[in-house]
């Protein structure tokens, strides 16, 4: 990126922040959670005071098997956002997502924020993050990822697909050639778990057994059923009429949670 392009960039986050508090790109009611019920059960043979939500994952302890997941970074405010979510995370013992840390590939001192953010919530679990079309663009990209793993003391590592969204966002880097050799080539490469996940728009059964033979550590399936980025792009580009006409036609897309589980 060039200096330009970081304000430019910055603005874009921004713009999504805004766009995800408009109940209109929640893709509500799709999620298949509705149809979903949980059975009694009348002889649970324990005692209630010893349930434990204590898990594993990826081989660690945890006090919760909960995450929240990747949301927002590389702007001013963002700073202060995900200081907040670090220290709800921290005290509920969750594991923390952050958001795209493409702006850190090529502008070191973005790094700052995921320290300044360690300085403040010592104990918080970090999980970092890229985009797979950042990731299949070079195999160079893997040695810079693994600077961000180790400046942020990061737990594990997200690689974000979101096609529908790079298609429809006007500067989108719709790239996904070698994706899953890329996506190998990383697993191989780090030394912290590698989770692949969706941005809201699911993994079909045919998605998923592509990455059969792959060394992923997990997949968050992200299913349709809350924040829509497709619809989240049409918002951004109304001065763009075939991309806003492409977001209203795709403003369901995806599959949803409990099919992609």
């Amino acid at each position: 990126m060039e200096p330009h392009d970081f304000a430019f960039f910055e603005k874009r986050k921004q713009d999504h922040i805004s766009a995800s508090l408009d109940e209109k790109n929640e893709a509500k009611g799709l999620s298949g959670l509705q149809d979903v019920v949980l059975y009694h059960d009348a002889l649970p043979e324990i005692n209630f005071e010893n349930v434990e939500l204590q898990s594993k994952v990826f081989g660690q302890s945890l006090e919760t098997p909960f995450l929240v997941s990747s949301m927002t970074a590389g702007h001013r405010d963002s700073l202060k956002l995900n200081t907040l979510i670090a220290r709800c995370c921290s005290r509920m013992g969750w594991l923390m997502g952050v958001g795209s840390q493409r702006r850190e590939l090529d502008d070191e001192s973005a790094l700052s924020e995921w320290r300044k953010l360690k300085q403040e919530v010592p104990e918080v679990r970090l999980m970092g993050n890229i985009g797979l079309s950042q990731l299949a663009q070079s195999s160079q990209q893997i040695y810079k990822i693994q600077k961000l793993v180790d400046n942020m003391e990061a737990f594990g590592f997200f690689v974000h697909t979101n096609p529908l969204q790079e298609c429809i966002q006007p500067e989108g880097t719709p790239q996904f050639a070698d994706g899953i050799r890329s996506l190998t080539e990383l697993c191989d490469s780090l030394n912290v778990p590698v989770v692949l996940k969706e941005t809201g728009c699911g993994f079909s059964k045919k998605t998923l057994n592509k990455l059969k033979n792959t060394p992923l550590a997990a997949v968050d399936v992200s299913g349709l059923g809350g924040t829509h980025w497709g619809r989240i792009e049409g918002d951004r580009c109304q001065n763009h009429e075939i991309l806003e006409e492409t977001s209203r036609s795709f403003k369901d897309w995806g599959v949803s949670t409990v099919e992609s589980v």
